[in-house]
Parts: structure tokens; C-alpha cells; sequence
């Protein structure tokens, strides 16, 4: 057992797949903070609930299990499948409260982390899925087929969704360029090696 442990903790030996492993658990550890910091301030408040305990509970041992996924050498599927919870949870918070949240701006986490892990054209892929949950939320509300808990204005489908789509994308674009893919600086390293750059 003593043997185990300190194997379990450790990250992957090959240069990309530590890179995506510590991604996931910075992305994962830094949730963890934010949740708790969000706790603390409703505890201060007066306005924690039960369920949000449980939920954050929940919600902890999920990112838990994802961050020994990636240090097992599934830093990819953990790096997608808590892309997509992330997606999952900003989408049912906009359904509920509507697109002209401040939680619109939340996309650009999963956004980010796929561009930054997988590469540009993940990235912009994810940025799509999310524009398009954007306007298909605010062509939902003015439709009137869900209900929101502000006056619904015709602005959330002519400029928030048109302007969040170019946010999205642009900050997929920025990431991913900068972060590059790890096949991409891979082949680029055996490019050089080989004198053709």
C-alpha cells in the first residue's frame, strides 16, 4: 500500500501529457477555492443553503476523481469531460436565469481550457457549442418558450449573442495560439531536430 500512494500522485512522464494533467488539476484546485470562497461569503451572508453544501460536496469529489484521472495517465478525458461539466453547469444556470447574466461569461472556462489543453481548433469547436447554446437561449426567450426573470429585449439575440460569439472565439483563438496543441509542438520540435526549420 505505502508503495502505491506516491505513484497514484505523481504526474505522467511524457512532457504533453504532464502539461494536460497539470492543467486539469490547477483548473480543478482553482474551482475548489472559488467554490469555497463562494461558501464563505454566503455563510458571512446569511444565504448558504443545504443543497449548495451538498452540491459543492458533490461537486468536490468529482473534481477529485478528474485530477487522479489525469496523474493515471487520462489527462484528455479528464480535461474534456470537465469541459463539459463545466459546459453543462453554466448552460443550466443561463437556463434558469436567462443569457443577460453575468454567467454568460462563465463559457469561457471550458472554452479555455479546451483551447489551452487540445489546441485552436478544439478550442474554437467549444467556443462554437457554446455561442450556439447562446443563441439558441436568447431566441428561446424571445419566443417566449422559457421564462426569465427580467424583461425579455429583443438586444439579448441582436448584441449579447453576437457579441459573446466574437468574445468566445476570439479567446479560443488567443489560448489556443498561445498554448499551441501537443502534437503541434511536438512535430514542430522534431521538424527542427530534423534542420527543416
Amino acid at each position: 500500500m505505502k508503495t502505491r500512494i506516491p505513484h497514484l500522485f505523481t504526474l505522467p512522464e511524457k512532457p504533453g501529457e504532464r502539461r494536460i494533467a497539470m492543467l486539469v488539476i490547477l483548473t480543478c484546485a482553482a474551482i475548489v477555492l472559488g467554490a469555497l470562497a463562494l461558501i464563505l461569503a454566503w455563510i458571512a451572508s446569511g444565504d448558504l443553503e443545504l443543497e449548495t453544501v451538498a452540491a459543492a460536496g458533490i461537486l468536490f469529489l468529482i473534481l477529485a476523481g478528474l485530477g487522479l484521472l489525469s496523474l493515471r495517465g487520462g489527462g484528455r478525458a479528464a480535461l474534456v469531460i470537465l469541459a463539459v461539466l463545466l459546459f453543462l453547469l453554466t448552460a443550466a444556470d443561463l437556463t434558469e436565469y436567462g443569457l443577460h447574466t453575468s454567467m454568460a461569461s462563465a463559457f469561457l472556462i471550458p472554452i479555455l481550457l479546451i483551447a489551452c489543453g487540445l489546441g485552436m481548433r478544439a478550442g474554437i469547436g467549444a467556443a462554437l457549442v457554446c455561442a450556439a447554446y447562446g443563441w439558441l437561449l436568447a431566441a428561446a426567450e424571445n419566443a417566449g418558450w422559457i421564462a426569465v426573470p427580467y424583461p425579455v429585449d429583443i438586444s439579448h439575440l441582436t448584441f449579447d449573442a453576437p457579441a459573446l460569439t466574437v468574445i468566445y472565439l476570439l479567446c479560443a483563438v488567443i489560448a489556443g495560439y498561445g498554448a499551441g496543441s501537443p502534437h503541434g509542438q511536438d512535430s514542430g520540435k522534431r521538424q527542427k531536430a530534423g534542420g527543416i526549420l
